[in-house]
């Protein structure tokens, strides 16, 4: 299923991890991409939406948009899971936040 994702507190998250700041800073770049495409286009955050965003972004730039996007799914993932999750975040009868949350930083 190609369900939405969304970490409201995605920056906070990156700025936490152990990348290096050149990498933290592009990935921030590639993910405001995506979710600026995202509210642009009027779609949710999901891994179809990151697959057509990328078949477009990857002719634009060489930049690691893929990689970005993978970091950002698997961080949902696991913000949605919670601790001691074992379902990966599949929880049943959560209603994400919209990309537009996660794009304004609230």
């Amino acid at each position: 299923m190609d369900r939405p994702i969304s970490i409201p507190d995605w920056m906070s998250a990156l700025a936490q991890s152990p990348l290096s700041e050149a990498l933290k800073a592009a990935y921030v770049r590639e993910i405001l991409s995506f979710l600026k495409y995202c509210k642009e286009s009027h779609l949710a955050a999901t891994v179809g939406t990151a697959q057509r965003f990328l078949g477009w972004r990857e002719t634009q730039c060489r930049g690691p948009s893929r990689e970005a996007l993978r970091w950002f799914y698997r961080e949902g993932r696991k913000a949605r899971a919670g601790p001691g999750s074992q379902d990966g975040g599949a929880e049943k009868g959560v209603e994400p936040h919209l990309a537009l949350r996660d794009f304004r930083g609230d």
